[in-house]
């Protein structure tokens, strides 16, 4: 990657709340910087070979474990603050098994193209980004108060039904705890919702049950260590790959996998679950 150039950088950004937390400030900043300035192709590693994936201008590849070496963050740290940008609305992020591709929203307020002298100012951009949470959140509240409650009785059904769907394809002896599964389910359907752009709810509850069903007719959820559904959704393992849902859970007090499994692993080769957790 090309580090020439320059983006976009206001005194008006001392006050986003993004600037008020220093690793996510240089998270963010990192995002802007390793941003395509074009579009462009390039090659990825994925397992054992590799693939070519076309990236638009303002879009990155983004692997938890590559950016908390680079940013000197831990990974899980590092995920959970890439998601927080998205429910800011700063980035929208299309989720992989292997990687995820983040495209940095209004992208031209930070690195305009050439000719282009009617770019609204950063001190704009991000003033409307300051306040975004607070403004959105009061104009939906204001909207749905206005709409009544009718409105909000014909959403529900929708809701529930899903969420039974998905309590119905739970393994028997796994139904475990509803209340919380039913809690973590809405925060995890409402997290699809923000980070996967033009998803809408609707779909992301589809999504989400389709994901729960596969999962359950897979040798991992007749282990012997299989979460409960609360766990699985609050850990987001429906962004696992599938590949990793097929080992059947014989586990040993030494990790995830037996030594015995991870030792058969030749050098410089990485293992299927290590891969499955790159991306978050």
């Amino acid at each position: 990657m090309a580090m020439d150039g320059w983006v976009r950088l206001h005194r008006q950004s001392m006050e986003s709340r993004v600037y008020q937390d220093d690793a996510m400030w240089k998270l963010w900043c990192e995002c802007k910087m390793r941003a395509a300035y074009c579009d462009r192709f390039v090659v990825v590693r994925v397992g054992r070979g590799t693939k070519t994936i076309e990236l638009k201008r303002g879009q990155f590849i983004f692997g938890r474990n590559q950016w908390a070496q680079r940013l000197n963050q831990k990974p899980s740290s590092i995920g959970r603050r890439m998601k927080t940008l998205a429910e800011w609305g700063n980035v929208s992020i299309q989720l992989g098994s292997h990687f995820s591709i983040v495209t940095v929203c209004n992208y031209e307020t930070y690195n305009p193209l050439p000719g282009d002298d009617e770019q609204p100012t950063e001190e704009h951009v991000d003033s409307i980004r300051t306040a975004y949470g607070q403004h959105t959140d009061t104009k939906k509240k204001d909207k749905k108060f206005k709409k009544g409650k009718k409105e909000k009785k014909q959403e529900e059904p929708s809701a529930d039904i899903a969420f039974d769907e998905f309590w119905q394809a739970t393994i028997k002896g796994n139904k475990t705890s509803r209340p919380d599964a039913r809690k973590a389910w809405d925060k995890a359907v409402d997290l699809i919702h923000a980070v996967r752009i033009g998803t809408s709810v609707a779909e992301a509850r589809s999504w989400l049950l389709e994901r729960w069903v596969t999962y359950n007719a897979s040798p991992k959820a007749n282990g012997e260590f299989n979460p409960h559904p609360a766990t699985w959704l609050n850990k987001g393992r429906y962004d696992d790959d599938e590949a990793a849902w097929q080992d059947g859970g014989n586990k040993t007090k030494g990790g995830s996998l037996g030594r015995a499994s991870r030792a058969s692993i030749r050098p410089g080769q990485r293992h299927p679950d290590d891969q499955a957790n790159e991306a978050f």
